[in-house]
């Protein structure tokens, strides 16, 4: 099971619990959630990939796509 589905069925979804996790970057899920909801293909800067611990970052993106394009 993915991390996504796994965070979402222990938690739910606001902001106050993907601060409180150590699994998400909530900086990043607040820049990236209204481009997930807009149609067509979302671009994620460079710079979220060199600044920031990886797999936190590919964490937020799935849980991202779990909500916003399913």
């Amino acid at each position: 099971m993915s991390f996504a589905k796994k965070f979402l069925e222990k938690n739910s979804i606001n902001i106050s619990n993907i601060y409180k996790s150590n699994k998400l970057l909530p900086i990043q899920y607040q820049t990236l959630a209204p481009k997930y909801i807009k149609k067509g293909p979302v671009n994620i800067p460079h710079s979220y990939s060199n600044k920031y611990n990886h797999q936190q970052m590919r964490n937020t993106l799935e849980l991202l796509q779990e909500l916003y394009r399913k």
